[in-house]
């Protein structure tokens, strides 16, 4: 009858410690999930920062394209005027 006992109060320890078990697997599996989201987000973020940095690099690139651009048409408006102004006063004068 004792023996009888003894396997009764291990069935019952048994059970307890099987739903402790389903219990922290269950903890887990959503820990694990909540993680998962987080990596997903965290990389997302990281693709967009990679994209700012992409975009910031080609108006960077841009806007030198466009620096040189001005210096180079300021430059050729300078040495057109010097061009005009050199001109011999008489060539204007005769064509008159």
């Amino acid at each position: 009858f004792l023996r009888v006992s003894e396997c009764y109060k291990n069935q019952k320890r048994i059970d307890h410690a099987c739903k402790q078990l389903t219990t922290q697997t269950n903890l887990l599996l959503k820990q694990s999930q909540a993680w998962i989201t987080l990596i997903g987000q965290f990389t997302d973020a990281l693709k967009v920062l990679g994209d700012v940095e992409n975009y910031s690099k080609i108006i960077e690139r841009d806007c030198l394209t466009i620096s040189n651009t001005l210096t180079n048409v300021h430059q050729d408006m300078t040495k057109s005027r010097q061009i005009v102004d050199d001109e011999p006063q008489d060539a204007t004068n005769s064509s008159k």
